[in-house]
């Protein structure tokens, strides 16, 4: 492995690892339905994407037998950026609006999965998240804001060229908050041409 002063560079295993676990589903925000002008953030086609996956997975479906473990609930779920600019809908004094909400967030709403974005002055809502309290929503932050914090299902909605080794760790601290599944959604792969080796 080549090392960097921060993260060790991954080469693919010759063997399976014996606990290897379940493998990462991995979205592009490319093809029918994308703004590919925008960042993966404001994208309305990714938070539907990202929805289907979750119904997949029976996020929020209902419990079955009382024999079976519960359902996985929304608050299961961290959405997780590295930095963005993730915001929810905002409107002046008279209730107008001001400001939509993120194109990841709208499409989220819009298939009918509840979010809360994590606000990090918001010290009711921080212990809230720590101790699975509060609503049963998906929680979208900065992965910085939730450091010690893991859920079962981490969606990590990368923004994009991470390439800086800053970026790198940013990246690589969202996805280790995760238990159970990884969802990442990356921005399309740059042209052939492109490519720096």
């Amino acid at each position: 492995m080549k090392k960097d002063p921060i993260v060790y560079q991954y080469t693919e295993p010759k063997s399976p690892l014996p606990a290897e676990g379940v493998q990462p589903r991995v979205l592009f925000h490319t093809g029918e339905g994308h703004d590919e002008d925008e960042c993966v953030y404001d994208c309305i086609q990714c938070g539907k994407n990202i929805a289907g996956e979750l119904q997949q997975l029976n996020v929020g479906g209902a419990d079955r037998a009382s024999t079976s473990p519960r359902a996985l609930q929304y608050r299961d779920v961290f959405l997780l950026t590295y930095y963005g600019n993730l915001h929810d809908t905002q409107t002046d004094d008279s209730g107008n609006v001001t400001e939509e909400a993120s194109g990841l967030i709208r499409g989220l709403r819009e298939a009918g999965i509840p979010v809360t974005i994590l606000v990090e002055e918001d010290h009711t809502m921080l212990k809230e998240v720590a101790t699975m309290e509060g609503p049963n929503d998906v929680f979208a932050a900065q992965s910085t804001e939730v450091q010690g914090l893991e859920r079962k299902i981490v969606v990590f909605a990368q923004a994009d060229g991470l390439n800086s080794e800053n970026e790198d760790r940013g990246r690589l601290q969202a996805m280790s908050r995760c238990t159970a599944q990884l969802i990442w959604v990356k921005p399309p792969l740059p042209p052939p041409d492109k490519i720096s080796h």
